[in-house]
């Protein structure tokens, strides 16, 4: 009787590593589509952003160009600094939005890492699981030791020399 509950205990416990492998593995794609679909979020906000600051330095340089124009300074050195800070700023800028996206991307890809990670250890877990009821349902164990002790000799006391 005890060996038919060992392989009763055996064959669920290999049953529910395989199901709970197969659902980790699930996770795994649903984090993975998570991430993709933040990750192209993220983009299209900043591709968004980007449109927006050259629309605003556009406007603003036609404003520059137009202002000069009205007071006689067209083609000026104060009109061509003016217009050069412009772009300088609105590529600070644009490279700043860059570079946070760049940087959330690697944040998501570390994280999408460390989560398949955590699942193949979860997985190698569940093998050992497996493993040790095997090795208990057949009376073993890889992490049992059987020590025997040998008593220490006695020797009688000498008391008269």
């Amino acid at each position: 009787m005890p060996v038919i509950i060992a392989a009763a205990a055996l064959a669920v416990s290999a049953y529910s590593a395989v199901e709970q492998h197969k659902e980790a593995k699930k996770a795994a794609a649903a984090q993975r589509e998570s991430s993709r679909i933040n990750n192209n979020s993220q983009k299209a906000s900043d591709i968004a952003q980007r449109r927006q600051k050259y629309r605003e330095e556009r406007i603003r340089r036609a404003q520059i160009i137009a202002q000069a124009s009205a007071s006689g300074a067209s083609g000026s050195s104060g009109e061509a600094g003016a217009v050069a800070g412009l772009d300088v700023n609105t590529g600070i800028s644009t490279a700043f939005t860059s570079g946070k996206a760049l940087a959330s991307e690697g944040v998501s890809t570390a994280l999408q890492s460390a989560a398949n990670h955590e699942g193949r250890a979860n997985t190698w877990g569940q093998i050992g699981q497996v493993s040790n009821t095997v090795f208990g349902a057949t009376g073993s164990s890889l992490f049992e030791t059987t020590t025997t002790t040998t008593p220490k000799p006695t020797f009688p006391r000498r008391t008269n020399f």
